[in-house]
């Protein structure tokens, strides 16, 4: 019988999710200390997901930011970008509605990456 890990290791951003989920505010280094050194990139991928995620600075000329759950209730979930880096010169050609092969590959190349990686988030 095989071991499920998902089922015995919480993710950084589930754990993140049980923190917030009191609906109280949380200093940075509370979801630091849960969710590692790329916390805000956890708390992206929940709001993403559909949470309402509140920030907040701590105070004026400190570092930091407090962060809140809204509500417990998931929203709907942002629709997934992809991201295409263009030529300064491509992006004015596509502005004046033409699509020249350099852009059109590189918009290829962009969504190919986004489709093999559409499954993460």
């Amino acid at each position: 019988m095989s071991v499920d890990h998902a089922e015995l290791h919480e993710t950084k951003r589930d754990a993140v999710l049980r923190l917030l989920s009191d609906t109280q505010w949380h200093s940075h280094v509370e979801l630091a200390r849960i969710g590692g050194v790329r916390y805000g990139a956890r708390v992206r991928e929940l709001k993403r997901l559909g949470y309402q995620i509140e920030t907040q600075d701590i105070e004026e000329g400190t570092d930091g930011r407090m962060y809140r759950l809204s509500t417990t209730i998931q929203g709907m979930p942002a629709e997934k970008r992809v991201k295409a880096f263009l030529l300064e010169t491509d992006v004015h050609s596509l502005l004046a509605m033409t699509i020249p092969n350099s852009a059109r590959k590189a918009l290829e190349d962009a969504l190919g990456s986004f489709l093999e990686n559409k499954h993460k988030l």
